[in-house]
């Protein structure tokens, strides 16, 4: 059985529509098809085809690494288990004095670290020790000898002291680079508009996944520039270009989501708890 016919067997036993999980999950139902029918190049590259396995397999309750190990080699779990039962018979012919002589090797390695440790220990201890000793020893024959030598000195005369020449006027709040400034426009039930000020050069959008696993994507000046799952923990970082004048972003799971738009976190998620989000931030450069 391939890797599409187990997983269309397990959705199907589930009771499962594609439709269905992909309003839940925000998969595709095209790349759900091409993958049920084991067609790998409609789905671009191995790593997309690995992400989609891993997803869709925890979506089903199935163990992914065996279906991506699958994928990779076209072995079936029958044949990798009766590899594993080979490999188990062949381990068990081996005498028992092997296995007994292989289990005392760890025994014997930490019994040689152990001894040189102590013996490390003991050295730099012994030489601490005798470098200290000099060091007393020097230090007494210094000081008598610093009082023999020792004379009065007579006390010097105060010099004028030179007036502080007045500090240098601090710059000007106008030099300073100006902040990126963003501010909400409107906010209706998922649907939300920003304007993004003081943009300088090519604008980078941080992707972070927080409490969860979350689908995103990111469309700038007529073109997608990103579409997948940002995992928990896990950073995707867009770059947007300077021509865009709005770049729209769309998540299926957004209590899940930190954006940061030039290392400027972008506050929209207002409470609701909505996880369906479109939002379009309007930018505005520097001149």
């Amino acid at each position: 059985m391939t890797v599409g016919e187990r997983l269309k067997q397990a959705r199907t036993e589930k009771g499962l529509k594609l439709t269905e999980i992909q309003e839940q999950y925000k998969l595709p139902v095209h790349n759900l098809e091409a993958l049920e029918k084991d067609d790998y190049e409609a789905l671009g590259s191995k790593y997309n085809v690995r992400t989609l396995i891993r997803a869709y397999s925890k979506i089903l309750g199935l163990d992914a690494t065996s279906l991506i190990h699958q994928y990779e080699t076209g072995e079936e779990p029958e044949d990798i288990q009766e590899k594993n039962i080979e490999k188990q018979t062949r381990s068990a012919k081996k005498p028992a004095k092997d296995r007994n002589f292989m289990k005392i090797i760890p025994i014997i390695i930490l019994t040689i670290v152990f001894f040189i440790i102590i013996g490390s220990v003991a050295f730099a201890f012994l030489k601490e020790s005798k470098r200290f000793n000099a060091n007393s020893s020097v230090q007494k024959n210094y000081k008598v000898e610093n009082h023999v030598n020792e004379k009065k000195e007579e006390p010097k005369k105060e010099e004028p002291k030179e007036e502080p020449k007045s500090s240098e006027q601090p710059e000007s709040s106008s030099s300073q680079e100006k902040e990126v400034e963003i501010e909400t426009i409107s906010n209706v039930q998922g649907q939300i508009s920003m304007k993004a000020k003081n943009i300088k050069g090519n604008a980078d959008l941080k992707l972070t996944g927080t409490n969860g696993r979350c689908w995103v994507s990111v469309t700038a000046a007529g073109q997608s520039l990103y579409q997948g799952i940002v995992e928990m923990g896990a950073n995707q970082v867009v770059n947007i270009p300077a021509s865009a004048k709005q770049v729209i972003i769309k998540t299926g799971n957004a209590p899940a989501l930190d954006i940061t738009l030039n290392d400027k976190k972008v506050d929209f998620n207002d409470g609701n708890n909505i996880k369906q989000v479109s939002l379009s931030i309007n930018l505005e450069y520097l001149n």
